[in-house]
C-alpha cells in the first residue's frame, strides 16, 4: 500500500498479500484488479488517499493517478452531489446553486433572487429583507410585459407603462377589462352586497347594485339615451334623457 498524500514523495505504508503469482493488474475507476495465476482468482483493491480519504482515479490514456476530490455521483439517469455547492460560470459558488446572470440563487446578504433570461427578456423573483423595505418581488427586469397564466393562456397582463389588462394583453388604460361580448367590473363586500359596472354592445353601460340578494338598477345608459331605474329587479324606468 503506497501513501500518496504527498504526490511528490510517495511512500510504502504496508503490504497486502496478493497471492503467489500476481500475473496481471488492471485499474478501472477507483479500483485495482489483480489476477493470481496459481489460484485462478482475482483480488479487488479500492484506491484512495489515506490522509484525506480522497478517491484515487486512474487515467488509462496518460497512465496517471489523480487524487482530486470526486464530488459527483451517478445513479442511473441522475447526476447528483451531496453536501457541496454548484457553480455555473463561477469557480467559488456562495450558495447551493450560484451562477453568472442565469438562474442565480443567492441567499447571502439581504435578499434571495432567482433570475431567468432568454435573449433580451429577463425576469426576477426576489425576496428582500432590507430593514424598512422588506418585500417579495416578481416581475420583468427588461422592457417586456408581465403576464399571469391559467390553463396555458394569459389572463392578466401588466405592460411596461404600468397599465393592467384583464382579458387583453394590450391594455389602453390603467385598468382595462375586456370580454368578447361584455365586460364587467364589480366592487363587493360579499356575494350578496355588491355594485357593478357592465358594458356590452347591446345595452351600453349599466350600473347595478345588490343588497341582501335584491338587485337594484339605478341607472342604465344605452347609446345617446340616459335611463334611470328605481326599485328592484326589473322595475320599470322612472326617467329618460334623450338627445
Amino acid at each position: 500500500v503506497f501513501d500518496i498524500s504527498n504526490p511528490a514523495l510517495p511512500s510504502l505504508g504496508s503490504t497486502i498479500a496478493t497471492g503467489a503469482s500476481p500475473v496481471s493488474v488492471a485499474v478501472s475507476g477507483g479500483h485495482a484488479y489483480v489476477l493470481n495465476g496459481s489460484s485462478n482468482n482475482m483480488m479487488i483493491f479500492e484506491l484512495f488517499c489515506p490522509s484525506e480519504q480522497q478517491q484515487v482515479t486512474y487515467d488509462p490514456v496518460s497512465g496517471e493517478f489523480n487524487t482530486s476530490t470526486i464530488g459527483w455521483e451517478v445513479s442511473e439517469d441522475t447526476l447528483y452531489t451531496l453536501n457541496r455547492k454548484v457553480g455555473i460560470g463561477i469557480s467559488a459558488p456562495s450558495s447551493l446553486l450560484s451562477g453568472t446572470d442565469l438562474g442565480l440563487v443567492d441567499d447571502a446578504g439581504e435578499h434571495a433572487r432567482l433570475t431567468m433570461k432568454s435573449n433580451a427578456v429577463k425576469g426576477v423573483l426576489d425576496a428582500r429583507s432590507t430593514p424598512g423595505a422588506e418585500s417579495m418581488q416578481l416581475g420583468s427586469v427588461s422592457a417586456h410585459p408581465l403576464s399571469f397564466l391559467t390553463n396555458g393562456a394569459a389572463r392578466m397582463t401588466l405592460v411596461q407603462n404600468g397599465d393592467l389588462g384583464i382579458g387583453t394583453g394590450m391594455p389602453n388604460a390603467k385598468l382595462d377589462v375586456r370580454d368578447a361580448t361584455s365586460s364587467e367590473f364589480r366592487l363587493s363586500l360579499s356575494s350578496t352586497h355588491w355594485s357593478k359596472f357592465r358594458f356590452s354592445e347591446s345595452e351600453g353601460l349599466r350600473i347595478e347594485a345588490k343588497n341582501e340578494g335584491v338587485e337594484f338598477r339605478p341607472m342604465l345608459l344605452i347609446g345617446s339615451e340616459l335611463r334611470f331605474m328605481a326599485g328592484s329587479s326589473t322595475t320599470p324606468e322612472r326617467m329618460r334623457l334623450a338627445s
